[in-house]
């Protein structure tokens, strides 16, 4: 029997409204990812991309069409039930890192657990397994400031995985990053996906694209093909 979908779409279309101007982002898409696939979801600026991830991160709704989650249509829940959903079963990982300065790696690990309601030492517990995991065990104490662009993808990473989520979404990880330092961070995300971790990677680089286990292609919105490891491709 295959894995079953963590997040599955349905005919899921979003439109931003721009002073009078309608501009339709997605265009009716259906798509599901199982539990423990690592896919990445390739495209130029402007393809919707970045707009899919936020629907399946639950930080937007769709305009139209249904969005589940573990088996649940969240597309017309409301922030506060959203949000639940966020903090319980998914980790983001940000091109631009989004770490907060006067805290040191261990606090900024630490933050999305804040309101969990666990005890500081089981906090910290999880969070220095999680920064064991992207090898920075010896930078503890270290502020953003004091780490190389690399290191600083690597706190993110460690305080998206930190209260152990479901699905971990990541939104160019690599974009900020040489090529040396980029397939560090992709070595970091293959041990996520030996775990067994579902993660989606939003990326417009072909090659690292092509590393994971599966990968959509996305153009105007729409999804244009679908390929894996096997070198089984599909046009839409």
């Amino acid at each position: 029997m295959g894995r079953l979908p963590v997040i599955s779409l349905e005919n899921v279309t979003k439109t931003y409204h721009i002073g009078r101007v309608d501009v339709e982002v997605l265009k009716g898409i259906s798509l599901g990812f199982r539990e423990g696939e690592f896919t990445a979801v390739v495209g130029s600026s402007g393809s919707g991309k970045s707009t899919l991830l936020h629907i399946l991160g639950c930080l937007d709704t769709p305009t139209s069409g249904k969005c589940f989650f573990g088996g649940d249509n969240v597309a017309r829940l409301d922030d506060d039930a959203l949000s639940e959903i966020r903090n319980r079963n998914i980790g983001f990982v940000f091109q631009t890192f989004n770490l907060i300065p006067h805290l040191n790696v261990l606090e900024n690990v630490e933050v999305p657990l804040f309101y969990s309601g666990l005890a500081r030492q089981e906090r910290h517990r999880k969070c220095r397994e999680a920064i064991g995991l992207v090898d920075l065990g010896h930078r503890l104490n270290h502020a953003p400031a004091e780490l190389s662009g690399g290191e600083r993808q690597r706190v993110a990473i460690a305080r998206a995985i930190a209260h152990e989520p479901r699905v971990i979404l990541a939104d160019e990880p690599t974009g900020n990053l040489d090529s040396t330092t980029g397939a560090e961070i992709l070595r970091i995300f293959h041990r996520l996906h030996e775990m067994r971790k579902t993660i989606v990677m939003v990326t417009h680089d072909a090659e690292i694209a092509a590393q994971t286990e599966r990968q959509i292609e996305m153009r105007d919105g729409v999804i244009t093909e679908r390929s894996g490891r096997g070198g089984k491709r599909g046009k839409e």
